[in-house]
């Protein structure tokens, strides 16, 4: 935009190089020409910056500046002079107010550095969701300024589109990575409903022929550019946690994608998978003592790599139930294929998520039914789970993956298969550590390191005899009772069940006591015995004779009566 007279407001007005006030006695002279000729303001925190075109009389020549909306005061105006903008010092109360007067002919453009649904603080906000561009309810400009995503819209739609028709529908594994990266969009929405859901961690175990690289490339072609370089969504797993933070920070809807998880060097991911998960990084303190802004995000995060996450995680069920895990998928069916899905979404990528925005956010009867289409989601879920006691919290996660389907086939005219969408999950999710105890689970992982450091346990049948590290005592058993009791000293099998990988210790150990492997005196989970004339607090663990074998103190003369 050049500074002419549609945008000076009365009583200004341009005369060849200069502004003047129009006043009784005739024009007044107030500054040579300048004026706001761009007025942008943050959708994240309202701040304001313009545009200032001013003549440059060194030169002969109208240059711009960018300024910053705190210079639009009695004592910031002066500072435009030191930035090449000449104006009489004796004038500048009158300058401040032609600019202040003059911004308002000027539209508004929206500008913000975060991504996905802004300023959504309850599901009656106003609809407005930042891509490349901001697609609103209220019809606002906006742009994305210096995002750390690569979200422009490349090649055609109609190119990507019709790879999606040949390859994609049709194969249930390749409709569910469209799916994922779709999804992104919805999970913001659904932690209005449901606040145990704040981001979708997919994770997908494969081998390097298995396609989850070329899925993982579908899946965030469907939001902007799926490459691990220029900005693009796809991002490796090399990477540090603080580093990764950053680039999730702000993030409320675009899908990234963490590529091959062998190769990062975080050993104990444990403390990351809950940071993605819950959206939210470690309050860290800053040099002067106080607490540093938490950096936030809700999107779904597709993690891909021939080992298991699950297994660099604590063992604790309630951390396992919010990763899907995904194994044993052949998402290509031949490298032709694989490499035709791949050509394309190279050149071709970022139409469809805005375009499914776009129709989302205009079909007012749709959007209003989500909360009620994300309940019927789940019902369908359960249905198809098998009986657990993490099966509603399951089925809660799933639902959304159920319920972007749902809305794609509704908006985007896809025909995905609902319940065959979700029975390829269910097959392909290894749920054996979720429906398993885990107190059943931690009893035989503590029962093999027993048995791996039995030199480290006292035998009731030898008093002198005590070892230097000593982790508990055999007891002796009573009467005609063959069960094998052993009492761990209770800050040993603290410290067992923190090798193991075990967090929720109490919940471990209430399982125990119910089941009757763990001896206790009453309304307590220890038991004090006597080791080497001294009273020790233990856990006392019940165990079956057929052990007796992997204990080599234990033999039949030691149990005779």
């Amino acid at each position: 935009m050049y500074l002419n007279e549609n945008i000076i407001p009365y009583p200004y007005c341009l005369q060849n190089t200069a502004i003047y006030r129009r006043e009784k006695d005739g024009a007044k002279f107030i500054t040579p020409v300048m004026g706001i000729v761009g007025h942008y303001r943050s959708l994240e925190t309202h701040a304001e910056i313009y545009d200032l075109q001013y003549f440059e009389t060194a030169t002969g020549y109208f240059e711009n500046i960018r300024i910053d909306g705190k210079l639009f005061t009695t004592q910031g105006i002066e500072k435009l002079i030191s930035q090449g903008v000449n104006f009489p010092v004796r004038n500048k109360i009158a300058v401040l107010d032609y600019l202040i007067a003059q911004r308002g002919c000027i539209p508004i453009q929206y500008y913000y550095n975060s991504v996905g649904w802004v300023e959504k603080n309850n599901w009656q906000d106003d609809k407005q969701f930042a891509h490349a561009e901001l697609i609103s309810s209220k019809n606002m400009v906006g742009f994305n300024e210096g995002s750390r995503y690569d979200l422009v819209s490349r090649g055609t739609f109609d190119d990507w589109n019709n790879m999606v028709q040949q390859e994609v529908m049709g194969n249930t594994a390749l409709e569910l990575a469209l799916v994922l990266g779709a999804s992104s969009t919805l999970v913001p929405l659904v932690s209005f409903i449901n606040p145990d859901i704040s981001n979708l961690l997919v994770h997908i175990v494969g081998q390097s022929s298995s396609g989850k690289t070329t899925s993982a490339q579908l899946a965030a072609s469907v939001s902007g550019r799926p490459t691990t370089n220029n900005r693009g969504l796809i991002r490796t797993w090399a990477t540090t946690q603080n580093a990764l933070m950053a680039t999730l920070n702000n993030n409320f809807g675009i899908p990234l994608v963490l590529d091959e998880i062998s190769i990062s060097q975080i050993r104990d991911m444990t403390s990351l998978v809950y940071q993605l998960v819950d959206g939210n990084e470690k309050a860290r303190s800053n040099q002067d003592a106080g607490l540093k802004k938490i950096r936030n995000w809700s999107t779904t995060i597709i993690s891909t790599g021939e080992a298991r996450l699950t297994e660099k995680v604590a063992k604790n069920d309630g951390l396992k139930v919010r990763i899907l895990e995904l194994s044993d998928v052949e998402f290509t069916t031949s490298p032709e294929q694989a490499e035709h899905i791949k050509s394309v979404v190279a050149t071709n990528y970022g139409w469809l998520q805005p375009e499914f925005v776009r129709r989302l956010i205009a079909e007012d009867v749709i959007w209003n039914a989500i909360p009620e289409r994300y309940t019927q989601c789940i019902d369908l879920c359960v249905k198809q789970l098998p009986e657990s006691r993490y099966r509603h919290r399951i089925a809660d996660r799933n639902a959304v993956i159920v319920l972007t389907a749902y809305l794609l086939n509704k908006l985007m005219g896809t025909s995905i298969d609902l319940e065959k969408l979700h029975g390829f999950i269910v097959k392909h999710t290894d749920n054996a550590h979720i429906g398993q105890d885990v107190g059943q689970e931690a009893f035989s992982d503590v029962v093999q390191y027993l048995i791996q450091h039995q030199r480290d346990l006292k035998s009731y049948v030898d008093k002198y005899n005590t070892p230097l590290n000593l982790i508990g005592i055999f007891l002796r058993p009573e009467g005609t009772d063959t069960n094998i009791r052993v009492a761990i000293l209770k800050k040993e099998m603290t410290r067992i069940l923190d090798d193991l990988g075990y967090e929720d210790k109490a919940t471990i150990l209430k399982l125990w006591k119910k089941r009757g492997i763990l001896e206790s005196e009453k309304d307590r989970k220890t038991n004090r015995v006597t080791i080497n004339r001294r009273r020790e607090v233990t856990y006392t663990l019940k165990l079956d004779w057929n052990y007796r074998e992997s204990f080599f103190v234990l033999n039949q003369k030691h149990f005779s009566n």
